[in-house]
């Protein structure tokens, strides 16, 4: 054992920060801000690209539906131009999926500055109202949140109400959309259930990815500050 080592005094949550790593922690909390909007605003951006495209498209298909009626040529326009905003639907799913994983990981970096900061003042612990604790419990009581649905909210069908859940139904939809319509005028006995059979599918298919990758951040995650552990945030 190093003799250094062996008369170094414990650290003490009392100890406090000198400037230089103060302020190197603080240049890192506002990196991680920064990344953290980015990351929503991209989010954001991608799903508002999305939902324009499948306005231009439902409008593209109403102009041609009034010009042909229900010719022959509306079939192969209509299922092509779902097909389209299902393309956008899926790419604009597993950004949303990758950009959920970085903020998640985020999250957890900026929780252990905050215990950091937290363990720097112990005389004002209660003014720390954002979690200080870098576990799965703590992504479910802080911002972005499942709002305490937990871990199981998800598989309880909470997941469909957030934006991946309500984009995998949407694409659920064009895809049984575009299916029957493909199928009406080959098999228009068999289309309308296809297209049922088509959505169950791609909805199942979308949540199962999203449930795999938050496993695989899960599995990534190394607690410093376990919610459960000697030094958890109290209560």
């Amino acid at each position: 054992m190093d003799a250094s080592r062996a008369t170094e005094p414990p650290a003490s949550a009392s100890d406090g920060p000198d400037a230089a790593s103060l302020q190197v922690v603080l240049a890192e909390y506002a990196m991680l801000q920064a990344s953290l909007k980015l990351s929503w605003d991209l989010t954001q951006q991608r799903t508002s690209v999305f939902f324009t495209v499948l306005s231009a498209v439902a409008v593209a298909i109403g102009l041609v539906a009034q010009r042909s009626g229900s010719g022959l040529a509306f079939g192969p326009f209509a299922a092509a131009a779902l097909g389209i905003a299902l393309f956008v639907g899926l790419s604009t799913f597993l950004r949303v999926i990758q950009s959920l994983q970085e903020v998640t990981l985020i999250i957890l970096s900026m929780n252990r500055i905050r215990r950091f900061m937290r363990d720097a003042t112990p005389r004002y612990p209660r003014l720390f109202s954002l979690p200080v604790n870098d576990d799965e419990a703590s992504l479910h009581h802080g911002i972005g949140g499942m709002y305490g649905h937990g871990a199981e909210g998800m598989r309880r069908g909470y997941g469909v109400l957030q934006v991946p859940g309500v984009i995998a139904v949407v694409n659920a939809a064009l895809a049984a959309a575009a299916t029957s319509i493909a199928l009406a005028g080959l098999v228009p006995q068999a289309a309308i259930s296809v297209g049922a059979i088509t959505f169950g599918a791609v909805l199942a298919v979308s949540l199962r990815h999203w449930r795999r990758a938050a496993d695989e951040v899960r599995r990534s995650l190394t607690p410093l500050f376990p919610s459960n552990g000697p030094t958890a945030e109290p209560g």
